[in-house]
């Protein structure tokens, strides 16, 4: 953990501000590679209630909650990250795939059949004549 605080004593309050940093292992997105990444908090900030009894201020808590709040909601360990093949799982940035060629996704294929069928059971609608 990396941080750069600044602490002002203001009325009976501790106003403690700066930017807090964490080095961490995240898990791709697109490709599920681990990879390695920094987030930070550059404007953390939060106050404490100080009296004569106040041996210390615990900021565990909020810098723990400010690191939760800065992680990517959808980690990439790439932005030029090409992701898995949808059709056998490789890992496009490792190797290259045929499945595209293939043919079509046959996961819909029954699907496809019922439409057809279905399609073909209804009745034919005349369309209205323009004036």
């Amino acid at each position: 953990m990396l941080y750069a605080l600044k602490v002002e004593l203001i009325g009976s309050e501790l106003l403690v501000r700066g930017e807090v940093r964490q080095r961490l292992t995240c898990v791709c997105s697109r490709c599920a590679e681990s990879f390695a990444t920094e987030v930070a908090d550059p404007e953390f900030i939060c106050s404490h209630e100080i009296n004569a009894a106040t041996d210390y201020v615990d900021l565990t808590e909020e810098v723990r909650e400010a690191i939760i709040l800065a992680l990517p909601g959808y980690p990439v360990c790439r932005e030029s990250c090409r992701g898995l093949c949808m059709a056998c799982g490789a890992n496009l940035n490792e190797t290259t795939c045929r499945c595209h060629e293939l043919g079509k996704d046959n996961r819909w294929a029954a699907l496809d059949v019922l439409k057809t069928d279905l399609d073909a059971s209804r009745p034919k609608r005349a369309r209205p004549r323009e004036k």
